[in-house]
């Protein structure tokens, strides 16, 4: 009686705590990874924040998102040809990925690649996105 009242006690634990049998062995979830990366940014700890999401790719080379957040880290340290080059990876993957699209078109804007955002702004519109605050930038330039 006993041992069935500790088992009921820990998955009583497990469910108030939001903790699954899946997520003990979340090492190789991408998810996971890609959470511990969140946290990383969210204290500065960019090398920390890089190698998350490497390990993400690692897992699941075909995670957009895992290459877009590695995109946007590297654009937030001034790295926008590799940032781009991260994006142009995620549409690879999912051509109509809209985030990607609008991160090219900033990185590109930052790196002085005109061609480049004008681009993916002419892509973003076929999407039906509004890209007026784009084109607004890109005509200061």
């Amino acid at each position: 009686m006993n041992k069935l009242r500790d088992t009921s006690f820990i998955l009583f634990l497990l469910l108030m705590f939001g903790c699954s049998l899946k997520s003990l062995t979340h090492k190789n979830d991408v998810g996971y990874h890609l959470k511990r990366g969140e946290f990383f940014l969210r204290n500065g700890q960019i090398e920390e924040t890089i190698s998350e999401d490497k390990k993400a790719l690692k897992i699941d080379p075909h995670s957009t998102i895992a290459y877009n957040n590695l995109g946007e880290i590297y654009a937030f340290i001034g790295s926008y040809d590799q940032a781009i080059i991260l994006y142009m990876k995620a549409l690879d993957i999912e051509p109509k990925f809209v985030e990607a699209h609008f991160n090219i078109v900033v990185s590109a804007i930052l790196s002085k690649q005109s061609d480049l955002a004008w681009r993916h702004i002419f892509i973003l519109k076929e999407l039906g996105e509004d890209v007026r605050i784009l084109v607004h930038l890109l005509d200061k330039e």
